[in-house]
This record gives C-alpha cells, sequence and structure tokens, in this order.
C-alpha cells in the first residue's frame, strides 16, 4: 500500500492527483472521455484493479464534475460487477444492479488531500476550510472464502443526492452518515445501500449498517462513544474495526469490514490530526461539517 498527502489548487487539480496516484499503485485506466462547454465539463474514467490473488478484476468508474455557473465541483463514484462498454463510460446508471452514483462534493479553491491504495482499494480525505469530504473504492476484508464472496466490493462517498458542497447532509462513507452513502456489493449478487436501515427501491435489498456507529442494543452507544483512561489514567481515543452488518431478510449476516477505514471516538483529537495506534498512523476524518465524538474515523496512513 502507498499513502501521499498534499494541497491541490482546486478539485480539477486534485482529480489529476487522484489519477495519477491510483495508477502508481496498481490501477489501470481502461476506458475514458470527456464534454466541455463554456462553463461546465464532464471527464469519466474506467479503472481497474487487481484481488489478493492477483487474477480477480475490480472495476471502479469515476467521473470528474464541474459547473462554474453553479459552483458545482465534485467526483462521482459508481462500482461495476464488470467492465463497462465504451458507450457507457460517460454515464451512469448504466450497471444493472446499481440505482444511483456517489458523489463527493468539492470546492474550486485549494484542497487539502490525504490518498492511500493499494491494488485492491483506494481512499481519499478532502479538506476545504472546516468542511470534509471522503471516499472509499474497492474490495472490503470479507468475512468469508472467495467461493462464499467473490466480488466484496464497496464505493462510498458522501452522499448518493447532491454534488454541492454548499449543502450540508450530514454525509460520508461511514455508519455516521445520515444519508445513503454507499453501495456494498454483497454475498447474493445484490447492491445494498450504506449505512441506512432500509434499502434501495424496486426490492434489491434493506440496506447494511455499519458497527459500532449502528450498534443492537442501542444501550451499548456509550461504551464506544466515551474515552477510554489507560493504566496511567491518561484518556485515550479508542480504534476500532468498522464492522458491516445486517438485520433484515435475506441478507442477514456479518459481512467483513472496510480495509484500513476504522471507528474512532475522536476524543480529544479533531480532524487532521495524524493517530498513533499500534504502531501505525492514522488519519482522523470528520464527517462533513461534524465535529461530534460519535462521528469520525479513522484512515490507515500505509
Amino acid at each position: 500500500m502507498a499513502t501521499t498527502n498534499g494541497t491541490a489548487s482546486g478539485a480539477a487539480e486534485l482529480w489529476d492527483i487522484l489519477l495519477a496516484f491510483v495508477g502508481d499503485n496498481g490501477w489501470d485506466t481502461l476506458d475514458q472521455g470527456q464534454t466541455s462547454t463554456a462553463s461546465s465539463a464532464v471527464k469519466a474514467i474506467q479503472l481497474r484493479g487487481t484481488d489478493v490473488s492477483g487474477q480477480g478484476n475490480i472495476y471502479v468508474h469515476m467521473m470528474y464534475m464541474e459547473n462554474t455557473l453553479q459552483d458545482l465541483y465534485s467526483f462521482g463514484l459508481e462500482g461495476s460487477a464488470g467492465w463497462l462498454p465504451d458507450s457507457d463510460v460517460m454515464s451512469y446508471g448504466r450497471n444493472p444492479m446499481s440505482v444511483s452514483s456517489i458523489y463527493v462534493p468539492l470546492h474550486r479553491n485549494p484542497i487539502e488531500y490525504w490518498l492511500t491504495a493499494s491494488p485492491r482499494r483506494f481512499m481519499g480525505a478532502f479538506r476545504h476550510n472546516d468542511r470534509w469530504g471522503s471516499m472509499y473504492c474497492g474490495f472490503i476484508l470479507p468475512y468469508g472464502m472467495p467461493g462464499q464472496w467473490a466480488y466484496p466490493l464497496w464505493i462510498a462517498g458522501n452522499n448518493l443526492t447532491t454534488q454541492d458542497y454548499k449543502v450540508n447532509t450530514g454525509g460520508c462513507p461511514w455508519g455516521a452518515s445520515s444519508v445513503p452513502s454507499g453501495w456494498l456489493y454483497c454475498p447474493s449478487g445484490r447492491w445494498q445501500a450504506t449505512p441506512t436501515a432500509s434499502g434501495p427501491s424496486g426490492g434489491r435489498g434493506y440496506g447494511i449498517q455499519i458497527w459500532p456507529y449502528s450498534m443492537y442494543p442501542t444501550s451499548d452507544y456509550p461504551l464506544w462513544y466515551k474515552p477510554l483512561k489507560d493504566r496511567t489514567g491518561v484518556e485515550r481515543y479508542p480504534i476500532t474495526n468498522m464492522i458491516f452488518y445486517c438485520l433484515n431478510g435475506n441478507e442477514s449476516g456479518t459481512f467483513g469490514e472496510p480495509d484500513g477505514l476504522c471507528h474512532v471516538t475522536s476524543w480529544g483529537a479533531s480532524g487532521g490530526d495524524i493517530l498513533t495506534y499500534g504502531g501505525r498512523e492514522y488519519l482522523l476524518i470528520q464527517r462533513e461539517l461534524s465535529t461530534a465524538n460519535n462521528t469520525s474515523a479513522a484512515m490507515l496512513l500505509e
């Protein structure tokens, strides 16, 4: 795995930085296209990674979108269980199992960024002033053998509905999101929404929760959203695994964990801090504008 960070001059440069970084760390470009007018631009690309065996392919479809008249700048994310034809590279919603794209609202002005990538997944965290954006694209760590779950793909960002950074929707890839913000390709072959309890329309699913942000029973919340004290009495921020689970219908079960993205209470820390845990460094990421102790995550920097 690899990591990098810096400051981009704006969303357009951040797009170029992201593609160059993932291209250097195991992701191939299959197709790409673009359109532009005096006030808008759309760039699209299909990327292919590889699973741990080095034989299976992972498909991620990304778009960069800007509209200078409306002050809209964003990344669009979508996963696919297979290669998309050339004619579909510039369009979303062509994946028959997915019903919506995921957006990461960005900004025209300087954006601080952190990126991490391996051939099986890449993540990003982006900060403009006090607003955060983030994304996860690729395989998770599944609780199961390849024959049981061959394609554990998770595509997640800020939300499914808006490209506008000025709209505070409380979104983020992890379970603290107050809006649907991701799609998980489940063992059943269905795309399920994360992290909400209600799934997409058309009978496609029930939605996937992410523990410990969504836990049962709810009386357990205080155990994870308060600081822990070490033997000297100093309060610490516990870092724990996130776990995908579902209590409803035919998807019921515990599925796996994001690769390198963890839950953290953020007690005594804030967005942008580097946390050291077990000799490894993590970036503390906030949920858009939230600084609450129960809405942060820790991204492994390696």
